[in-house]
């Protein structure tokens, strides 16, 4: 029972069921499936059947959450590597992320009218398409429940993951800057890492617009959480 009390124990089924979630995606092959979502769903069956449960795993949980920063962090050296082509676009890429942040922001109002939510929820869902350390930050600063918020930008990060490549096929856009755009802005790192799989372009217009849109969202939603009430 001490090492399901031991942060290795919470290190340790992160690693392993990322692993067997990646695995299980590679066999069946399926566009629908992604690592982070099988792995999320194999740890939190392990979790509830252990009688260490949440607390025994967030020890060493903790640990792997606390390199989310310098993992964001390092999806510059792309947008470095690809800093003449973005540089080449940057007014119509700045006027991308901030109507695409500003879509996001309205999307959260929009499901606050249509389902009637708590005001806490809603205000937990504004910083839905941001990165985890900026949206967790400005949930709390808004009124919002951090945890909620976390929760809602893991399903957003996936869900964008997952839809991404045939939301663009269907759509029928093929630049590279505009995909890469689309995804960072609406789904984060979790999106960017699959923006990152389709180029090398991709993935630094993706990397690019997690900062922009974290940097707009955090200016723009105060005062539009105050207007809409």
């Amino acid at each position: 029972m001490a090492f399901f009390g031991s942060p290795l124990y919470g290190i340790a089924l992160t690693i392993g069921a990322y692993v067997l979630g990646a695995a299980l995606c590679a066999r069946i092959g399926s566009p629908l499936l992604s690592p982070l979502l099988v792995g999320v769903a194999v740890a939190a069956a392990f979790i509830s059947v252990t009688e260490a449960g949440l607390d025994g795993y967030m020890a060493g949980g903790e640990m792997v959450s606390s390199f989310l920063g310098p993992c964001t962090v390092a999806l510059a050296v792309p947008v470095y590597r690809k800093r003449g082509l973005l540089l080449k676009n940057a007014p119509s890429m700045a006027f991308g992320i901030a109507m695409g942040s500003l879509c996001s922001l309205f999307l959260a109002y929009l499901i606050k009218v249509t389902t009637g939510c708590a005001e806490e929820v809603y205000l937990s869902l504004v910083p839905k398409s941001v990165t985890t350390p900026i949206g967790s930050a400005l949930s709390e600063r808004i009124g919002g429940i951090p945890s909620v918020t976390v929760l809602a930008i893991i399903c957003t990060g996936v869900l964008g993951s997952v839809m991404a490549p045939m939301v663009l096929k269907a759509a029928r856009i093929r630049d590279p800057i505009a995909r890469g755009l689309a995804i960072g802005t609406s789904s984060h790192a979790i999106g960017t890492s699959r923006a990152v799989a389709m180029g090398e372009a991709e993935g630094s217009a993706s990397g690019l617009a997690i900062g922009v849109a974290g940097i707009v969202t955090v200016l723009l939603a105060p005062p539009l959480v105050g207007l809409l009430g």
